[in-house]
This record gives C-alpha cells, sequence and structure tokens, in this order.
C-alpha cells in the first residue's frame, strides 16, 4: 500500500475506524501516535516562547536598573556639585535635604512653581541654583532627591 502525502498536514483515512488522523512533518512513520505528536508540539512551542520571552524581559529590567542607576548617580552628583553647599545644612533658609518638614511647604505650591523657583531663583538662592547646565528635567530629579526623607 502507497501513501501519498501532497504537504506536510495532509489527512490518511484510517482503515479500521475511518476516522481521520492529522500528519505532522515528523509523524510519517507507523509506530508514533500522529495525534499525540500534534499535541506536544504547540506545547513546547509555547514553552519555548514563553521562555524567550522571560529572557528577554529580564534583560530588558536589568538594562532599566543600570540606567536607573545611571540617572541616579547624575542627580546625585549634581547636587553634589550645586546644591549641597546649602541644602545640606539650610544655609539662608534653604529647605534642607532629605528633611521632609523642610519640603512640605514648598512643594505644597506645586512642581511648576518649583521648577520656576530653581531657574529664576528665590530668597538666597541664585538663578538656576548654581547648576548652570542643568535641564528642566535635572531639576525636577533634585527636587525629588532632596526633597524625599532618606531611608
Amino acid at each position: 500500500m502507497r501513501h501519498h502525502f501532497p504537504n506536510n498536514h495532509a489527512q490518511l483515512k484510517h482503515r479500521k475506524s475511518r476516522s481521520v488522523i492529522k500528519l505532522s512533518p515528523t509523524c510519517f512513520s507507523a509506530n508514533v501516535n500522529c495525534a499525540e505528536s500534534d499535541r506536544v508540539k504547540p506545547n513546547s512551542w509555547v514553552t519555548f516562547v514563553k521562555n524567550v520571552l522571560a529572557g528577554v524581559l529580564s534583560f530588558s529590567l536589568m538594562l532599566l536598573s543600570m540606567a536607573a542607576a545611571a540617572t541616579d548617580q547624575d542627580v546625585i552628583d549634581h547636587y553634589n556639585r550645586s546644591c549641597i553647599s546649602c541644602h545640606a545644612s539650610g544655609a539662608a533658609g534653604a529647605p534642607r535635604s532629605f528633611v521632609e518638614a523642610d519640603w512640605k511647604p514648598r512643594l505644597a505650591k506645586g512642581p511648576q512653581q518649583l521648577l520656576l523657583s530653581a531657574k529664576r531663583g528665590i530668597n538666597a538662592m541664585p538663578p538656576k541654583g548654581m547648576c548652570f547646565d542643568c535641564t528642566d528635567t535635572d531639576y525636577a530629579a533634585l527636587i525629588v532627591y532632596m526633597s524625599t526623607p532618606k531611608k
């Protein structure tokens, strides 16, 4: 008896039960249970895809944490270069770094007002707070950094 398979998923009518069996590329042997083989392959494929996606996700999270650490270091560098001289001690009425009570009334004014004060200067604080290369994003990060209590 000769079988002709026009494509990889040909259908073969089983003579005894008259049931239809779908054949996959690996299911050409009489010793292989074709229906079981077809069921296992999609699950294996799904497992493979899940593993690949999990690897990509963990790699992405690692890159994000490295970027966050670099950004945190940039904020700390800006703080140490420009802000620490007044904000560490509260000189000339500056809100002290990491002291929530000092920052609470200023934060109540809103982020736009704080950003404007940092850029224009306020009271004894000079315009741009001695950070002449800071962007608006840098100022916002510095405000969050200084106004958040250390753990």
